[in-house]
């Protein structure tokens, strides 16, 4: 079934003579929030021992504004296209809420009519239509799930659902007041809010993650978890800092992020500033191109220091250049090298993970580099879009870019991109910039969104520290970690 285009814009038709449905539900004082955003640490009641359910697909239209979206019903599969603008995907509710791999109809048109909404009368309808079409937003249940955590899930589901209510009557109320910038901040919070909901309703884990090798002590996180930093200077809290880690977007990347946040890996960690080029030249290695091929040309041996002056000039001429194409950035999770596994006693590297289009399947997956298996050498490119891989074509175009506000992302050496580990950046609003995203965007790994806090992200300062951490047992139970490996798979090995 064809939805409707989920942008943004209001419908031509006029509603002002729509008979608008009387709201009589008062917003609960309470409203339960610590149950809603799952702060409550029940991570030991909903934990999950099973293995990782079988992956199914979430292929993507070969036309780049469409996706299908496949669930999986008994041994049917339902396919359902979803419109989606991929060059759209500029806010975190936005990304939360396309990535997710459900195709419940009400659902999807609940999203649809919040994005379009601008009035009362649009909010009145939206609520409406949600207390009709209640019964058919109920939550996925798994036959691995206790008695337990179903009922937890149905009580959950159920506050949701009144939670999505609430700020429906908000956006209802905001609409009277004519501010716009109140407005788009109330609606932001109630398509998160359906965000939350959409969680509950995906049937299984979408993606097939690799599993042994140098992938196999790896943490990965099968769905979505809210993790809250709070900041401090000199000892003073600054505010906190909210982010959804999506294991939607990057399961791996996003599990290790969660992992190291669980175990308090970042607390007391200062924020330090590295710089980044906007388009790093090839490394020359001990000896540049220039310098092998001539000396083994017959006459031009002993040449060496006139081609070392030669390519002082040349670094001279690059270095002013790289100063004009240069970015400071705020990185943190910084310590040493980063997070020694105490698995494996080895610090542990992670795999350059892109969620990527494949141009000839229309699929969206989790890509990532073949080097680090070993199976192909990495060379390094000076086109700033793309790493290649030994012999590869140019990569397929991701499906998230650097132009969205508070997207975190893992950080890594410049020329190892197999090489992150712990630290992780948010580009402040006055970086959101096309010469950023095209550095950023297929080089980096972006994992999560910003959800609170993302004015305090551009305020902070090299030295600040994370005084504390903060991680939603409820999405805990997302984090699956290693099960039945042994010990050679775990010492590397290949991905076979």
């Amino acid at each position: 079934m064809k939805l409707e285009d989920f942008d943004d814009s209001v419908d031509s038709a006029d509603t002002t003579n729509k008979k608008k449905p009387i709201i009589t539900k008062k917003i609960s004082e309470a409203n339960r929030r610590s149950f809603l955003l799952g702060t409550t640490s029940i991570a030991s009641i909903l934990s999950w021992n099973g293995d990782p359910a079988d992956a199914i697909n979430l292929p993507f239209g070969k036309d780049p504004k469409t996706f299908t979206v496949n669930t999986l019903t008994g041994s049917s599969a339902i396919k359902e296209i979803v419109q989606i603008e991929s060059e759209s995907l500029f806010s975190e509710e936005q990304c939360l809420l396309r990535l997710l791999p459900v195709s419940n109809k009400v659902f999807r048109k609940l999203q649809k009519d919040l994005f379009k909404a601008k009035t009362e009368a649009d909010s009145s309808e939206i609520l409406a239509f949600l207390d009709k079409q209640r019964s058919q937003i109920e939550p996925k249940f798994s036959e691995y799930d206790s008695t337990l955590v179903s009922i937890e899930k149905a009580e959950r589901g159920e506050y949701l659902i009144e939670d999505l209510r609430d700020r429906i009557i908000l956006l209802s109320q905001a609409s009277e007041y004519g501010n716009e910038e109140v407005y788009n901040e109330v609606k932001k919070k109630t398509l998160l809010a359906l965000g939350n909901l959409g969680e509950l309703l995906v049937d299984r884990f979408p993606y097939n993650i690799p599993r042994k090798g140098k992938y196999a002590y790896l943490p990965r996180l099968e769905g979505r978890t809210t993790v809250t930093f709070v900041m401090e200077r000199k000892g003073k809290p600054l505010g906190n800092v909210t982010i959804i880690a999506d294991g939607f977007a990057a399961p791996i990347t996003a599990g290790n992020f969660v992992d190291l946040a669980s175990r308090g890996f970042y607390t007391g960690l200062p924020i330090k500033n590295i710089v980044k080029k906007s388009n790093p030249p090839i490394p020359l290695g001990e000896q540049s191109a220039l310098s092998n091929t001539l000396n083994n040309v017959p006459g031009f041996a002993g040449l060496e220091s006139a081609l070392s002056e030669i390519e002082e000039k040349i670094s001279e001429t690059m270095e002013i250049e790289d100063k004009e194409n240069m970015i400071s950035l705020n990185v943190m999770g910084s310590y040493n090298e980063g997070f020694y596994d105490p698995l494996t006693a080895k610090l542990r590297r992670l795999p350059l993970e892109i969620l990527r289009l494949d141009k000839n399947s229309g699929e969206a997956k989790p890509t990532y580099l073949k080097s680090f298996t070993g199976e192909t050498k990495f060379k390094i490119s000076r086109d700033p879009d793309l790493i290649v891989e030994g012999g590869s074509e140019k990569e397929n175009k991701p499906v998230l870019n650097f132009e969205t506000p508070g997207l975190v992302a893992m950080n890594h050496p410049e020329y190892l991109p197999n090489g992150a580990s712990s630290e992780f950046f948010i580009l402040t609003e006055d970086q959101l910039n096309s010469k950023n995203s095209k550095l950023f965007t297929g080089n980096y790994a972006p994992f999560g969104y910003v959800v609170e806090g993302y004015d305090l992200v551009g305020e902070l300062r090299p030295g600040d520290v994370i005084g504390s951490t903060q991680v939603s047992g409820l999405g805990l139970r997302h984090l699956v970690k290693v099960k039945g490996s042994n010990l050679s798979n775990l010492m590397g090995g290949s991905d076979e």
